[in-house]
Order: C-alpha cells, then sequence, then structure tokens
C-alpha cells in the first residue's frame, strides 16, 4: 500500500498536471518529497535488513566504538602507558 501512494499518487499527479496544463508549486513540491521518501525508506529497510550492509554504515559512523575501553599497559620501566582500542 506504501508502495502504490509513494509513487502511483505522484506520477497521477505529473500526468493529470501536464495534460491540463495545471501548475500548483505546493503540489509539486509534495511530489518531489514523496519521490524522495521513497528512496530515503528503501535505503533505510536495506541496512536494517541486511547484516553486512548494517555493519559497515556502524564502522563508517564509527557507532560503538565508545563502548570499547582503553587498554592499561605497564612497561618494564614502571611507567603506565594508555593504549587506544583498534578502530580500524
Amino acid at each position: 500500500m506504501a508502495i502504490k501512494v509513494s509513487l502511483d499518487v505522484p506520477i497521477a499527479y505529473v500526468f493529470i498536471s501536464v495534460l491540463f496544463k495545471i501548475y500548483n508549486q505546493a503540489a509539486n513540491n509534495m511530489v518531489f518529497v514523496i519521490f524522495s521518501f521513497n528512496g530515503v525508506s528503501s535505503t533505510i529497510v536495506m541496512i536494517w535488513i541486511h547484516k553486512p550492509y548494517r555493519d559497515y554504515c556502524f564502522k563508517l559512523l564509527r557507532i560503538g566504538e565508545f563502548s570499547r575501553t582503553a587498554q592499561t599497559r605497564v612497561n618494564s620501566q614502571g611507567t603506565t602507558m594508555s593504549v587506544a582500542p583498534n578502530v580500524i
């Protein structure tokens, strides 16, 4: 049903507006918003469903990076060094 609304209604409006030579800026803006929402929603669903895409996006955006803790090491001279986690 959502695909029908997000594709059929704007296409019908464009067809009717060209056929009857109707120009309405607000309606034209809504057509482009609905078309754009169709692409954004399909991208979000693809990232949500497919784990490899989701993992790559999380890695790219560095989500979950702050949950890792830094390691502390003591060298042979007794000084303490803080080692950041590997984020690559």
